[in-house]
């Protein structure tokens, strides 16, 4: 992919309005073969940023389609986990 760029803006504030930025996020891959989901690269997938004040999720580009299976973006399980890594 010589000459071609690609970059994408993080979220400044979650769907709550609360400021994600150092130690207010965790940044995470969901792979997905939405229609949305396929990367320059090849690679098929959503960038998620998980807001550790409330728990929501931003997936971008933005999932289009049915609902995931086999687990969404992010369980409770999965959130309970980063929680327990992050000490909180």
């Amino acid at each position: 992919m010589c000459g071609v760029v690609s970059y994408e803006r993080p979220p400044k504030f979650c769907p709550n309005g609360h400021r994600l930025g150092p130690h207010r996020v965790v940044v995470g891959w969901t792979p997905c073969t939405c229609t949305t989901a396929l990367r320059p690269s090849g690679a098929t997938g959503h960038r998620t940023y998980l807001c550790l004040v409330c728990e929501a999720e931003i997936a971008i580009p933005r999932h289009t389609g049915p609902p995931f299976t086999g687990g969404a973006m992010a369980t409770e399980t999965d959130t309970g986990a980063t929680k327990a890594r992050l000490g909180r």
